[in-house]
């Protein structure tokens, strides 16, 4: 009896000081996909996730890894394909390096800078006059981030971030490459523990 007393204390104790130190965090955002350098990704940000891990404390920064997944979402006609009906549903997972920089003047306030990679994994269906097209596959690409998020409480807190993605793609029909620049500015709530 004394053994599971003494184990739950200490667990008790252990889950006190990392709440303590609050190094997780886990945020939802509205993305808004305001770049595409080839108009390739111009469909509407539906909602993005993130959970982050910060390992190392230094003085004036803290380093982390995280990751982001986000869904996108296009439906219904649209101007860009004559007579086309179109579902595009695109996600994005983001795996990345990060670090929080500490402002000693203002504790309150977190910037924040990422390097990644990004997987685009999309399900695209093109309808004309009942003739269905479907593409679905994915591909990948380095993505650099610059973040800034406020303190509201000790645990909730507010932020904005872009995202710059570098990605290649791969015309399935003659295997031939092309190149697209996205940007995404992603506003959101986060919590940490």
């Amino acid at each position: 009896m004394k053994v599971k007393l003494l184990c739950v204390f200490a667990l008790f104790l252990s889950v006190k000081a990392m709440a303590q130190d609050r190094n997780w965090s886990l945020e939802a955002s509205y993305p808004v996909n305001i770049t595409s350098s080839s108009n390739s990704f111009n469909i509407d940000g539906v909602i993005d996730f993130g959970v982050k891990y910060r390992f190392a404390d230094f003085k004036i920064l803290r380093l982390g890894l995280g990751v982001n997944g986000g869904f996108y979402r296009e439906k219904g006609e649209t101007d860009r394909f004559t007579n086309f009906e179109v579902d595009l549903k695109n996600y994005f997972i983001q795996p990345k390096l990060f670090v929080d920089l500490k402002i000693p003047a203002i504790p309150k306030l977190h910037p924040s800078l990422g390097v990644g990679y990004s997987v685009l994994v999309y399900d695209d269906t093109l309808t004309d006059s009942g003739t269905k097209l479907t593409a679905n596959g994915s591909d990948g690409g380095p993505n650099i981030n610059a973040g800034l998020s406020y303190d509201l409480t000790n645990r909730w807190f507010v932020q904005g971030q872009y995202d710059f993605i570098s990605i290649g793609y791969k015309n399935e029909n003659d295997g031939s490459r092309f190149h697209d620049e996205i940007g995404i500015i992603k506003v959101g709530l986060g919590f940490r523990f």
